[in-house]
């Protein structure tokens, strides 16, 4: 059996201000595995998926960050491995000197901790250099928040339509498979802040439309439904894991809508069930 190894070996820079995405990739097993980083840390204002491993984020401060990243097989099944990166972050080319010309879209904070060690609750809203920004996410050591107001009713929400295959189009999403699927695109959307325009799960692929606020790329949405679902449904159904090396495949569509009226998309959704 072939064990899961990290197999990419360098990571892009990136710069202030500027939206990075990235992913660290491992070799294709059978054996469940998760990722971590086990010394140094990331760029700040960038997050780490540790079921996925996709680094994305807006950085805020330049430098550079040196980190070891090390990849967990199921215990007793394969060796660990790692691999250090190192990932040069430079200043926007729109400021000079120690100050900003403009605010960073995204910021993210190291949560707080009581004295019991108990981890305090992220705030709704904070402000930075006078400005107001709103909790989009959190996990269990950084808050982080999005430049302005959520609640705004004037707040833009942009459209995404996710097409996504499974591996090798196997026909495995029937029957409760299918249905805790949707549950957990449903609960991944709530903690993503993203509302779903339609969805439809086939056998072998699923068609998704959401509505998000443009606080992350489509390429970030896409990464957190599979990750989340994969993880989640090979752990609950054993099965999927003799059918299929990893759930769904590495590539998918995905397009950002906006000069498609959603009425055109969620009706593109419902013709393809008969197909």
């Amino acid at each position: 059996m072939a064990c899961p190894t990290i197999i990419t070996t360098t990571l892009p820079n990136g710069t202030v201000d500027v939206l990075y995405n990235a992913t660290i990739v491992a070799s294709s097993s059978p054996t469940p595995f998760t990722f971590s980083i086990t010394s140094g840390s990331l760029p700040i204002g960038l997050l780490f998926n540790t079921n996925t491993g996709v680094i994305s984020g807006n950085p805020t401060t330049a430098g550079t960050y040196n980190f070891t990243v090390t990849l967990s097989p199921s215990p007793g099944a394969c060796p660990i491995s790692h691999q250090a990166y190192t990932i040069v972050i430079s200043a926007s080319s729109g400021g000079s000197g120690g100050g900003f010309r403009y605010l960073p879209q995204t910021i993210c904070v190291k949560r707080n901790y009581d004295i019991n060690n108990q981890k305090l609750s992220c705030p709704e809203k904070v402000s930075f250099r006078g400005v107001i920004y709103s909790l989009i996410s959190h996990d269990d050591f950084t808050c982080c928040y999005v430049k302005g107001n959520l609640t705004s009713p004037t707040a833009k929400a942009c459209g995404v339509l996710v097409s996504q295959k499974t591996t090798y189009r196997r026909k495995v999403l029937v029957g409760k498979i299918e249905t805790r699927l949707k549950k957990l695109i449903e609960q991944k959307a709530k903690e993503l802040n993203v509302e779903i325009g339609k969805m439809e799960v086939m056998p072998d692929h699923v068609h998704l439309f959401v509505k998000a606020r443009p606080v992350h790329s489509p390429q970030y949405l896409v990464a957190q439904f599979k990750g989340f679902t994969s993880h989640e449904l090979r752990k609950e159904f054993p099965e999927l894991k003799s059918k299929l090396p990893t759930l769904w495949t590495r590539s998918y569509y995905v397009e950002s809508i906006g000069h498609i009226s959603e009425e055109t998309i969620k009706k593109y959704i419902d013709e393809q069930k008969n197909k």
